[in-house]
């Protein structure tokens, strides 16, 4: 009625009615933006800014009086245009190839899937320790056994290496602080050289590990590719004061190429990075997992719907669906209508979807490359199912990485450690790293029974000396026989001549 008011009214005074515009709709497309508003929780919303801005340090990190950092001008993500697109260079979707930056890391590192797997490779890294060994024939066992007690038990070496491969697990980066008596701002500047003259008798107060966020590169090489500290830092800052880069020592187990080194802080990938795709196909995984079991079963409640479809009011249909919600319990009676109303459950298949959830979970062993058994505690199923392959394989990756990651720190602190406690540097002393894999008694046993027939067969070809035997036998740290005395003879051979016969 209203509209034929004002038609009429238009019509009588010569005014053309005003036709609303139409309202034009874009075409139906998926965007970007709902999936990241979907996975915000997972995802953090960052701008094309702030994916290629170069690392940027926390407030009081660097002095507000230090030089600017000279970056390399040839790098594309430091001058880049500013109308530039991320996703040519890195592919839709791609943002885990970008830097996360060590707040969002760190909380990242609140997650179990995250900080088990972080954790289990820092175990797996020092779970077996090392061994100090020496070279030449002069007895140094007292030395060992001293060094070793202090190297341990006073500095907390094997502690140490666990948290730095924690944080660097965690960050990319970690450091090793040398702390040493007498310390000040300007003797942190200067290099910690290895000799008596730089670390005398007793000076050394021990090592504390520092994470990357409190540290930022203060000088560093970047135009001359052909020197050895080519983007290698010669110092840092540590919130606000400088220290050489011999005091402060760096472990990056997963290196970035150069042209990425300063947007990573001069650090490398983080295990939590590497990750972190695995995690959240994991985490989506399990929510869809429940979601579906929690939906399992839909109710249907067959009714009459004439008076809601034809515009009609809906108060009853919600009061009565209400009415069904609140009586649906197994424990509560279902009233119906016998001749207008009809129940009926449909079920959603759920067959095949714990076998996806627990492929979701499985893959976040693969960044780190662990056995299921290892992370997870999982055996392997099926018939005559065995992990003695991969736990082989597993240890001979752990030592690889110790040899890598963990001997050059390790070497500079027993270094140390020695001229600190002994005044000098024995070049005989060195360590290895155990094996990862502890071999059964029944395993134990078979080798000492190879050994010992081996050993038969040369002392009876007089290849070998039974002396030469005993020996091994007394020195050998697997053998039953370890630590006997040596000083006292072997049992005589018996003379047939110098028995008497019992017949005479």
């Amino acid at each position: 009625m209203n509209r034929l008011k004002t038609w009429l009214r238009n019509w009588l005074f010569g005014t053309e009615p005003v036709v609303a515009a139409a309202q034009t709709r874009d075409p139906l497309k998926i965007r970007n933006s709902v999936v990241e508003e979907e996975y915000r929780h997972v995802r953090p919303a960052r701008s094309a800014d702030a994916w290629l801005k170069v690392a940027a340090p926390l407030p009081k990190v660097v002095p507000d009086d230090a030089p600017k950092l000279a970056l390399d001008s040839i790098s594309p993500i430091v001058n880049m245009p500013t109308d530039y697109n991320p996703m040519i260079w890195f592919g839709d979707g791609d943002d885990d190839l970008l830097w996360l930056g060590y707040p969002y890391l760190a909380m990242l590192a609140q997650r179990s899937e995250y900080r088990m797997i972080v954790d289990t490779y820092a175990r797996e890294m020092t779970r077996e320790w090392i061994e100090l060994t020496t070279t030449g024939d002069d007895d140094k066992s007292e030395r060992l056994s001293d060094l070793a007690d202090k190297f341990d038990r006073v500095y907390g070496a094997r502690d140490l290496a666990r948290q730095l491969i924690r944080t660097d697990g965690f960050f990319g980066r970690a450091h090793l602080n040398v702390r040493m008596k007498g310390d000040n701002d300007k003797e942190r500047k200067t290099p910690l050289r290895r000799d008596s003259s730089k670390v005398g008798k007793g000076s050394l107060l021990g090592f504390t590990v520092i994470e990357p966020l409190w540290t930022y590169p203060a000088t560093y090489n970047a135009s001359e590719p052909l020197e050895f500290d080519f983007y290698r830092p010669q110092s840092w800052y540590v919130l606000g004061k400088e220290v050489h880069g011999s005091r402060l020592l760096t472990v990056v187990s997963r290196p970035v190429p150069d042209l990425l080194k300063p947007a990573y802080s001069f650090g490398g990938m983080s295990m939590t990075q590497l990750a972190r795709p695995y995690v959240d196909n994991w985490l989506r995984s399990r929510q869809s997992g429940s979601d579906l079991l929690h939906s399992f079963s839909t109710l249907v409640l067959k009714t009459n719907m004439s008076d809601v479809l034809q515009g009609g009011a809906s108060d009853m249909l919600s009061k009565r669906a209400q009415l069904f919600i609140t009586m649906r319990d197994n424990r509560n009676l279902l009233v119906l209508d016998k001749t207008e109303e009809e129940f009926d459950s449909v079920n959603t298949p759920i067959s095949g979807v714990d076998k996806m959830v627990a492929q979701a979970q499985e893959q976040m062993a693969s960044p780190a490359g662990m056995p299921l058994i290892v992370l997870f505690g999982m055996a392997p199923s099926g018939l005559n199912a065995t992990a003695d392959g991969e736990l082989e394989v597993w240890a001979q990756r752990i030592a690889a990485e110790q040899e890598a990651v963990l001997r050059p720190t390790l070497q500079t602190m027993l270094e140390i450690v020695q001229l600190s406690e002994y005044g000098e540097i024995d070049e005989t002393i060195s360590f290895r790293f155990n094996p990862l894999r502890e071999l059964s008694a029944l395993d134990e046993s078979t080798i000492r029974k190879n050994d010992s027939d081996a050993a038969a067969a040369l002392v009876m070809a007089g290849v070998i000396a039974p002396e030469d035997e005993r020996t091994r036998l007394a020195q050998s740290k697997n053998s039953i026989y370890n630590g006997i005395d040596l000083s006292t003879p072997a049992l005589p051979e018996e003379d047939d001549a110098g028995v008497e016969d019992e017949t005479d």
